[in-house]
């Protein structure tokens, strides 16, 4: 891994929070792919205007947020930065009107570079739940359906997805996620609702575009393209909702 992606993700966690990044016109998002896949506590989208919005809002919450880098990891093109920070309330965040209280929270935020060393993933991850907490607010309760929740976040993956591989449909991408995650064709039929002569039929035809014969080549060749990541998202998407209509 070269040091400098480690340096560029190190500083985009500090510039992302400072005034001039916020409110100005700034270079610091140019690291991103057009399509890069946004995935934070709040929402999935595509493109990183929408975390830029979303930084904006966060700043107005907590002006005065001071970051510290705990840990940086680093695999291939792969960079996680573990950080705490501590900040004060003095905006509205995600509903909650200005409390003054002082708040500390740790996350660690994930990017995933193509050859081009560009962000084509970045994954931000904290607990929404404890910071609420700190805030006097009750845990978030969402109001949306599994299945709403499921489908709202199911498709800016697929959108990314059918950026690189546009002859592939929806429901291909979905049985290759889970394929290449180690589900049988017989289990992705089941949790599909679709028949396992189905399943092997999408698969076969994402080998054939992929120009792929098994499971691991598959891997290899959306690991080389920077995809695979999104097709785990996908896949954990598809599992969960599965397993909890399993409970209800």
């Amino acid at each position: 891994m070269s040091k400098a992606l480690v340096q560029i993700c190190s500083d985009f966690v500090f510039q992302s929070w400072e005034d001039a990044s916020v409110h100005k016109k700034t270079s610091i998002y140019d690291l991103f792919s057009e399509n890069a896949i946004i995935n934070t506590p709040l929402f999935y989208q595509v493109g990183p205007e929408s975390l830029k919005q979303s930084m904006a809002g966060g700043f107005q919450a907590f002006p005065d947020a001071t970051f510290i880098i705990t840990k940086v990891h680093d695999y291939e093109r792969n960079v996680t930065c573990k950080w705490a920070a501590n900040a004060t309330h003095l905006g509205d965040f995600n509903g909650v009107n200005p409390t003054k209280k002082k708040v500390c929270i740790c996350g660690e935020t994930s990017f995933i570079f193509n050859q081009e060393n560009q962000v084509v993933h970045y994954i931000a991850t904290l607990n929404m739940n404890e910071l609420l907490t700190q805030l006097g607010q009750q845990a978030i309760s969402h109001k949306q359906s599994p299945q709403d929740l499921l489908i709202s976040n199911v498709k800016p993956l697929i959108t990314s997805l059918q950026n690189y591989y546009n002859t592939l449909t929806a429901r291909e991408f979905e049985c290759c996620s889970l394929f290449i995650s180690g589900f049988s064709a017989k289990q992705i039929g089941l949790m599909l609702s679709i028949s396992h002569r189905t399943v092997e039929t999408y698969l076969e035809k994402v080998r054939f575009t992929l120009s792929c014969t098994s499971r691991i080549q598959m891997i290899e060749k959306f690991l080389s393209e920077q995809t695979y990541f999104i097709l785990q998202d996908l896949a954990r998407l598809l599992t969960v909702n599965y397993s909890t209509n399993l409970l209800l």
